[in-house]
Order: structure tokens, then C-alpha cells, then sequence
């Protein structure tokens, strides 16, 4: 049985808005929870450690951000004190447009791309600076949401949890997660008005249908 009180908030999804959320929270002083049915926290935002390249971070999903375009993220790396450098985007680039097409080589013109930086270590140290805001038992994982059902002044939670069930009141909740997920995955009552429900169904998740493949060079692909 989880330690969470009637008083708290309960975050679904520990991606980077689930934990800035609990980190905010926390800063004034309301108490909440964050689970996650995954075993590690971050949602999209990992990192795989290389060690057959010396042990260099890989961003599996974001990578990077731009400064002069997204002013939120860039306070946040200075409010975390977030070590960063600046993407390389000079010389020219590789490009495959569409399947059934052979990969182009086009070159870059000085100013075609926006001013990115990237994380040092990867995008696991703004999650992991955000997980170091948290108070212990904070953060609880594999616990997956199955409804959240609003009973007056309370709201009930079911979720599974080491193959049990488990259900848990709370204040409110707070639903981070993307909406398609929200949808198809947690039963919501009352439920949601039926042209929400299918907006939630519709509304594409950014870079869902997106891959990434590592590829180790010796030296610097330059050709």
C-alpha cells in the first residue's frame, strides 16, 4: 500500500512536464506523488551510455533545444544550473527525404539553421537535475494507472503495481501524459465529453511515429 495522502496530488507520468510539475508543486509547499508504469523515469528523455564509444551519451528521443525560440526551456537549464554546448551544424549534411529515394548531400549555408545547444551527458541530466528537486518517495515507479474516478471531493485512483491492484485517494490528479496515451490507456469517470475523447484519440503525439539509430564513427563523418 502506498504512503500517499488524502492531501496530495497525484502526477501520471514521470516524463520531464510530470516531474517540473511535482518539482513546482513541491517549491510551494503542496504535497504530491508521481508514478510511472515504467521502471525508469524520464519518458522520451533518454540517454544511452556507449561504452563501446568511451562511454558518450546517445539521445534516444529530444536531443536538443534552442535558446532563442523557447525561452521556458532555457530558463529552466539556467534555474538547474545545466551544463550545455552548442549543436555542430556546419559544413554540409546527409539527407534522406523519402524511402525509396538514395540519401543527397546538401550543403549548409551560414545561418540555415537556428542556434541549437544539447546537453552535456545527454538529456538524462535535466532529468536527472528535476528528479534531485524532488523529496524521497516522490517518485514511484512501475505503478501503471489504470481509471481515475472522481468522487466528490476526492478522487480515487486504480492503478497495478507489482501485479496487484491498488487503489488510492487523493486531492486531484494530474494527468502528464500525451493525450492519445490518456485516451486509449486510463479509464476516466466521469468520462470526458465525446468530442474531447476524440480529440484526445486524434491529437498525433510529436515525434511518435519517429526512430532513432546510433551509428559509432572513428573518426568524424566528414565526406
Amino acid at each position: 500500500m502506498s504512503d500517499i495522502s488524502e492531501d496530495s496530488i497525484v502526477i501520471v507520468g514521470a516524463g520531464v512536464s510530470g516531474l517540473r510539475t511535482a518539482s513546482l508543486l513541491w517549491a510551494q509547499g503542496v504535497p504530491c506523488v508521481v508514478l510511472d508504469a515504467r521502471s525508469v523515469v524520464g519518458g522520451r528523455a533518454a540517454t544511452h551510455v556507449s561504452q563501446a564509444a568511451s562511454n558518450a551519451a546517445f539521445d534516444l528521443g529530444p536531443t536538443w533545444f534552442w535558446p532563442d525560440t523557447q525561452p521556458r526551456i532555457s530558463a529552466l537549464v539556467r534555474e538547474l544550473d545545466l551544463s550545455t554546448f552548442e549543436q555542430y551544424v556546419e559544413r554540409s549534411a546527409w539527407v534522406e527525404r523519402f524511402r525509396l529515394e538514395k540519401a543527397k548531400r546538401y550543403a549548409l549555408r551560414d545561418g540555415a539553421a537556428a542556434p541549437a545547444r544539447r546537453f552535456k551527458g545527454g538529456v538524462k541530466s535535466l532529468v536527472a537535475a528535476l528528479s534531485s528537486t524532488l523529496p524521497p518517495g516522490t517518485l514511484q515507479v512501475e505503478r501503471q494507472v489504470l481509471s481515475v474516478d472522481r468522487r466528490q471531493a476526492q478522487v480515487e485512483v486504480l492503478l497495478r503495481a507489482g501485479g496487484a491492484r491498488e487503489r488510492l485517494h487523493c486531492r486531484s490528479v494530474i494527468l502528464a501524459l500525451p493525450p492519445r496515451s490518456i485516451a486509449s490507456r486510463i479509464l476516466l469517470r466521469p468520462s470526458l465529453p465525446d468530442t474531447l475523447r476524440d480529440q484526445f484519440s486524434r491529437t498525433p503525439t510529436w515525434l511518435g511515429g519517429q526512430a532513432k539509430a546510433i551509428a559509432i564513427y572513428e573518426a568524424p563523418f566528414l565526406a
